[in-house]
């Protein structure tokens, strides 16, 4: 964005310069101002234009500074400044000069014209990400507003990349904007004493940093990029639209037939730029380049290959629809949540899937989010999660008028006394029935940031007068309110009409510190718990020391307890019968530790436990050690609940996850 600038120069020259000599040092000031406030972060180039010499600065609150003889080359005579050389300072393509003069002078208010914009970071909060960059997390107050950018120095799977088209790469690159803030029942009474995520904004965008020739795009030469972990092939590009084509391909030879959807589909014959294709009772003509409906399916013949000398083929392709177009605005497959946004006009070229609803009424279908719940990107690509709230421990006051005083009982602390009791009249606070005076002034509650104070009873923006007529918040009167409420430091009271009312019961709870809600982007990782193993009796004649991978090792039995082959017999009957409900097979057995191999990185271990029952785990990819097979994962590595022998049905997905594949 394009800013006028005013460049406020103090020119301070400290030392006269001297005609035909080395200058003296000479230090110049300036500031860089706009609409009163201070920039920093912008280029200033400074010019010696007899000589060509040039100092490059970068200003810092609005700030710059140098002295005319750090020009290069030191003070050899061809640099030096000297008395009538002409100084050009400059940023961007707009500059402003002065003359070296024999004495100091000031020169304000000098315009320059149009700035260079500062390139945006890429979050304009800070966030922290994981090791694996599979998340990245922003920690905000209540009532605090937040804009994110996130992109792949966050998130990896955000691409960051390069793709090729019509044989020249061009760099592209995704973001997530979100923008939202934690809002509680001081912004919408119906959320109580529970704070909400309310989202305003959230957009998925794939900008394309080097222009694109969307002329260029055709059936013939398409572009095939990646949206929201999506594959598309793009057939046709303009400013506000795009076509693409699905389905599957087939490559067939003349009178070959390829079964589809549980029928065949086949070429029945191939001539000069045309072929004639038969599925389901129908047939049809198709030239090259032409699609067609043909037994309830969607052809398109994409090549068409004849051979004098050989036979011919065609490469075709099918789908329910094999060409669809999508217009900016359109919804994203039919969902009233998102909305395709697509601007090949815009420099950088986008094209964005954004919100059409906002999160933010509890009476609608897009609720504000509690904590535990999430938004999820379309094609699950990325999640929003309302994670946790960091506050600490609670103090839970109760405040009531008594004898002429208000009296709160709770924890509380002044110096280095601790009191569960405090009376408060307009003298100070008091302990012990009014009767030992303890302070005029704060007294801290439990060990949290936050303190009772007078004039009346003041905790934050809550104000109770000492005859409990009435109970203010931030100035305001909420005698007359029944609800229960929640304020943005994370104070909650109930009911202030009743209290009123009763002139008793007003209950207040009251954080450590300002709570701070933690606000998740990207995918949860999840942490699986695996149950404490215990070591196993030992059961073999000499009774050496057992050990076991997880636990330390056991001592030598004292007395080895009673054992039989028939018994270790019985165990390994009882996990073979237990795998092959389970559909093992191809085990390999290793006795020694009572471990079986079902696969590769996959094996089941078993053991008595202290109590004689039968103990069963096992293991596979994706996970660490043995763990219960009762244990549910997670996609992608979740298997069937108590499946016992998962062989080798674990594969490597695209994203290198391994994945439950049955």
């Amino acid at each position: 964005m394009k800013k006028i600038l005013s460049f406020i120069f103090s020119l301070c020259l400290l030392v006269g310069l001297v005609y035909a000599a080395p200058p003296m040092p000479a230090p110049v000031k300036g500031n860089v101002v706009i609409a009163g406030q201070y920039l920093s972060g912008y280029t200033v180039t400074v010019t010696n234009e007899r000589t060509g010499d040039k100092l490059t600065l970068i200003t810092d609150n609005g700030m710059y500074l140098f002295d005319m003889s750090e020009f290069p080359n030191g003070y050899i005579a061809k640099s030096a400044v000297y008395v009538g050389d002409t100084i050009t300072i400059s940023l961007g393509s707009d500059s402003v000069s002065f003359t070296a003069e024999e004495f100091p002078y000031l020169v304000n208010d000098l315009v320059i014209g149009t700035a260079p914009p500062i390139e945006e970071e890429e979050d304009t909060q800070t966030t922290t990400s994981d090791e694996e960059k599979k998340s990245t997390i922003l920690e905000t107050f209540y009532g605090e507003l937040f804009s994110l950018k996130v992109g792949h120095t966050k998130l990896s799977k955000l691409l960051d990349d390069s793709i090729k088209f019509d044989g020249k790469t061009y760099d592209v690159e995704e973001y997530i904007l979100i923008d939202g803030v934690v809002q509680t029942s001081m912004d919408d009474v119906d959320f109580g004493i529970t704070p909400y995520l309310v989202v305003e904004k959230v957009e998925y965008q794939y900008i394309f940093k080097d222009e694109l020739p969307i002329d260029d795009v055709t059936l013939d030469e398409t572009l095939e990029v990646s949206l929201l972990g999506k594959y598309y092939e793009i057939s046709d590009l303009d400013e506000d639209g795009m076509t693409f084509v699905s389905g599957e391909e087939f490559f067939l030879a003349e009178g070959d037939s390829s079964l589809y959807d549980g029928k065949y589909l086949k070429v029945e014959t191939i001539g000069s730029d045309y072929a004639f294709i038969s599925y389901n009772g129908a047939q049809e003509k198709l030239e090259e380049g032409e699609s067609a409906e043909i037994g309830g399916i969607e052809v398109y013949a994409k090549d068409i290959l004849e051979d004098e000398d050989g036979p011919d083929y065609c490469t075709i392709r099918i789908a329910t629809d094999v060409e669809q177009t999508i217009e900016s605005g359109d919804d994203y497959y039919e969902s009233d949540l998102w909305e395709w946004v697509i601007d090949m006009d815009a420099s950088p070229q986008v094209i964005k899937v954004v919100n059409q609803e906002t999160w933010e009424d509890l009476d609608e279908d897009t609720k504000p989010i509690a904590v535990g719940e999430k938004i999820s990107l379309p094609e699950d690509y990325a999640d929003i999660v309302f994670k946790e709230i960091n506050e600490g421990e609670r103090t839970e006051l109760d405040i009531r008028v008594k004898n002429d005083y208000l009296l709160i009982d709770g924890d509380f602390t002044y110096g280095t006394d601790d009191y569960t009791k405090i009376y408060l009249n307009n003298v100070g606070f008091y302990d012990y029935d009014e009767e030992e005076f303890i302070t005029t002034e704060k007294v801290q509650i439990g060990d949290s940031e936050y303190y009772l104070e007078m004039g009346s009873l003041v905790i934050g923006k809550l104000k109770v007068l000492l005859d409990m007529t009435d109970i203010l918040y931030d100035g305001v009167s909420f005698a007359g309110k029944d609800d229960s409420f929640l304020d943005y430091f994370g104070i909650i009271f109930k009911n202030p009409e009743d209290a009123v009312d009763d002139k008793n019961g007003f209950r207040v709870s009251v954080p450590e510190e300002r709570p701070e809600a933690v606000i998740l982007v990207g995918k949860q990782t999840e942490v699986i718990e695996e149950e404490e193993e215990e070591c196993p009796i030992c059961n073999c004649p000499t009774c050496p020391i057992c050990v076991c991978p997880t636990c330390d090792e056991c001592v030598v039995c004292e007395e080895c307890p009673e054992t039989t082959d028939d018994n270790n017999e019985l165990i390994i009957g009882a996990i073979a019968l237990i795998l092959g409900s389970a559909g093992g097979a191809g085990i390999m057995f290793k006795y020694g530790n009572n471990k079986m191999f079902t696969g590769k990185n996959t094996g089941v271990k078993f053991y008595r436990g202290q109590d004689g029952t039968l103990k069963i785990f096992h293991k596979h990819p994706g996970t660490v050690g043995y763990h219960n097979p009762e244990i549910s994962h997670r996609k992608p590595e979740t298997h069937p609940k108590g499946m016992v022998d998962v062989g080798n049905k674990y594969q490597k997905n695209e994203q290198g996850e391994w994945e439950f594949v049955g």
